[in-house]
This record gives structure tokens, C-alpha cells and sequence, in this order.
């Protein structure tokens, strides 16, 4: 939900700052941290691949301002990238490989429609509003 027109350090910084308030909060090692460092950093590129240029004008994402579609895509992609190294450097391997699967794929679920419950709030705030 960030703006896009942000450099990309401001990205990583700003992904350093939640990953360590969330990490702090968590009491975890730097495991958010780093999947969020990692989901800024893979982020710019995937919105240069995913956004076309006349979508690009509104300098947000969001429900309203892309194609539902690539909302979606890019929604699940990048939830898909935090949760999988999220889950990865926890678990420190692949011993427990489904039961660090139905993790990745009930948070990401979740992670999923917080951000889409959100998004329709801020429609129905936009169409209130006017």
C-alpha cells in the first residue's frame, strides 16, 4: 500500500524499520527483518513487471487504482514471498516440510483477506465521501 514513486532505499528502509518493531514486538532474531528488507527489495521490480504505465499515474496500489486482477497477483505474490522466508528461516530447514506449508498457506490466506478487507474499507470510504 505504499506509494511507488519512493526509491528504492526509502523502500528497504522503511522495510528495516516495520521488520524491526515487528521483530522487537515478536521476539524474534531479525527473521522479520529480513523477510521484510527481502519483500521491499522484491517489490519495486515486480510492480515495474506487473503495473502498466497509465496505472502508474495514481503513485498508489490499491483496489481502485490497478486492474482487480493485478491486484491480486501482485497482493498474493509478494504475501507469498514474506510468508515463505518468514517460515523458512524459522523453521531453519525442511524437516517439517507440510506442516511449514499449511503455515505459509494459512497465513498467507489470512494476511490475504486482511489486506482485501482493508481495501474494500477504503473504497466504501472513497464512494461515502462523495
Amino acid at each position: 500500500m505504499l506509494p511507488i514513486t519512493y526509491p528504492l532505499w526509502v523502500d528497504m528502509l522503511i522495510g528495516f524499520g516495520v521488520g524491526l518493531l515487528m521483530d522487537i514486538l515478536c521476539n524474534s532474531i531479525g527473521i522479520q527483518t529480513a523477510a521484510c528488507v527481502l519483500l521491499m527489495f522484491a517489490r519495486q521490480p515486480f510492480i515495474a513487471y506487473l503495473v502498466q504505465d497509465h496505472e502508474r499515474l495514481n503513485s498508489e496500489i490499491n483496489w481502485l487504482t490497478i486492474s482487480h486482477e493485478t491486484f491480486v497477483t501482485y497482493t498474493i505474490t509478494l504475501i507469498l514471498i514474506h510468508q515463505i522466508t518468514v517460515s523458512t528461516l524459522s523453521a531453519w530447514g525442511f524437516q517439517h516440510f507440510w506442516m511449514m506449508l499449511l503455515q505459509i498457506v494459512i497465513s498467507s490466506t489470512v494476511s490475504f483477506l486482511l489486506i482485501l478487507g482493508y481495501n474494500v474499507i477504503i473504497i466504501n470510504n472513497i464512494n461515502s465521501s462523495k
